[in-house]
């Protein structure tokens, strides 16, 4: 259950009757593939809390989850597994990383949006480009707010009431999933 077996000699993995030496890129695949290595669980200690933790992203967060708790930071962030005490400082994970950041590109670079507007159908000419930055909520209403500025919209009246209903060019839940 526990592969790969580690001995003096290096990892092996057992395939039938023989045990195979892995190479340091066999042992990256291999845990790959067990799914035991999640990238938003590993600490990060180039964040130093709470120097660079954002309290405002923190409270927002609780906010959308629909929570008032009143108690530190630290201790709901290690509630929520997302903060382990060490002897020398607390260190955050990544996902506690990307959305309680005051700067969360500054520690995960590649942590942001391109939203870009083509003229014409060739993409060659480009209309608007926005880069956005923050955490993974801002980085959604961002996103979302971007596509409605350049997207029709107009309305319509149906229905008994007479009254005039929102249409979209494209369907706010669906801009939202694809988002």
């Amino acid at each position: 259950e526990n592969k790969p077996y580690r001995c003096k000699d290096g990892f092996f993995v057992r395939t039938g009757p023989f045990a195979q030496k892995l190479s340091r890129d066999d042992i990256a695949t291999f845990i790959l593939s067990q799914g035991r290595y999640r990238y938003d669980e590993i600490y990060n200690d180039s964040f130093t809390y709470p120097d660079d933790f954002s309290g405002d992203a923190f409270d927002k967060f609780l906010k959308l989850c629909n929570l008032s708790i009143k108690a530190p930071y630290e201790d709901i962030l290690f509630s929520l597994d997302c903060l382990k005490k060490t002897d020398t400082r607390p260190l955050l994970n990544n996902a506690a990383i990307l959305f309680f950041a005051k700067e969360p590109q500054r520690f995960i670079r590649e942590s942001h949006v391109t939203c870009v507007l083509y003229s014409g159908g060739d993409r060659t000419v480009i209309a608007d480009r926005k880069d956005f930055y923050g955490d993974p909520i801002t980085l959604i209403e961002e996103s979302i707010f971007f596509i409605q500025r350049h997207t029709s919209s107009g309305q319509r009246i149906s229905g008994k009431t007479l009254r005039r209903q929102d249409v979209h060019e494209y369907p706010p839940v669906a801009v939202r999933e694809a988002v």
